[in-house]
């Protein structure tokens, strides 16, 4: 069973299929399961076996930018701690991010309605951050990230959009598997650290499992139809439940959403042999 998303009423355009490269086979989900969108539409919102979250008992999430919206959706009607971290200071960032779309209103580039979603972003990122919900100015790097995992409950979920920067915390997250419940990783120059993302997997899959993966349209394939950015859900083996054979193809209509909304997400087929 998968579970559509309320508010995706866009009608997805996809590219003209893909087989995935048995060189990138590693990253096919192993198995379907029951699935619901958490997040924007677009870029931000990610998939999750919606029977996960009251198994949570922690959020981290690494790199928020000016968009939380999978932590405000994931986190709905959830009383456990949030803890975002983030390179940049995003009040300073969304406050530039405003005057510029003072600028843009003022020369008529942007619309009465996009004008207002800019001078809320201030407002809602402090009432959203307050409480147990923490925001962290911090680079994510080895030393602040042994840290914090020691500390983390068990049944921790853990999101990680860093830019690139993940695959230098990759050790210590195999280290501290046992307390994830889920992580939902944004991969980064896949085909230039395919050694390093394959190994991870790898150390991972006695564990937990792949169960959706989708192709960020941000950056096309290679001529050789190897992905360079994709995103992965992957979960504790211990939590699945209703686990049926792997999909044929992805994206998942009424789930997935291409990230740039003006290009065609990108139409994914498991290879035969695979």
């Amino acid at each position: 069973m998968i579970y559509s998303h309320p508010f995706n009423t866009f009608v997805m355009k996809l590219s003209a299929p893909l087989t995935l490269s048995l060189h990138q086979i590693y990253l096919w989900p192993k198995f379907s399961t029951p699935l619901a969108r958490y997040g924007s539409q677009h870029d931000g919102g990610y998939l999750l076996p919606p029977y996960i979250r009251p198994h949570l008992r922690m959020v981290v999430s690494f790199g928020i930018n000016v968009n939380w919206s999978f932590e405000s959706s994931l986190l709905k009607n959830l009383s456990i701690p949030l803890a975002a971290y983030d390179i940049n200071d995003i009040p300073f960032v969304i406050s530039r991010y405003f005057f510029a779309g003072v600028y843009k209103f003022f020369f008529k580039s942007l619309s009465l309605k996009d004008f207002f979603a800019r001078a809320l972003l201030l407002p809602h990122f402090f009432l959203f951050f307050r409480g147990s919900r923490s925001f962290h100015v911090k680079k994510i790097d080895n030393k602040v990230i042994e840290v914090l995992l020691q500390e983390l409950p068990l049944n921790t979920l853990l999101k990680c959009d860093i830019e690139g920067s993940e695959y230098s915390i990759l050790d210590q997250i195999i280290f501290y598997r046992a307390k994830f419940a889920a992580l939902i990783f944004e991969f980064h120059d896949c085909v230039a650290n395919h050694t390093k993302l394959k190994a991870f997997i790898g150390a991972l899959s006695d564990s937990h499992s792949i169960v959706h993966l989708h192709v960020n349209n941000y950056e096309s394939p290679t001529d050789d139809k190897l992905l360079k950015l994709v995103e992965l859900t992957i979960c504790r083996n211990d939590l699945l439940e209703n686990i049926i054979d792997p999909p044929c193809f992805l994206p998942i209509d009424g789930l997935d959403s291409p990230t740039i909304p003006s290009l065609p997400d990108i139409l994914l087929t498991k290879p035969q042999n695979g």
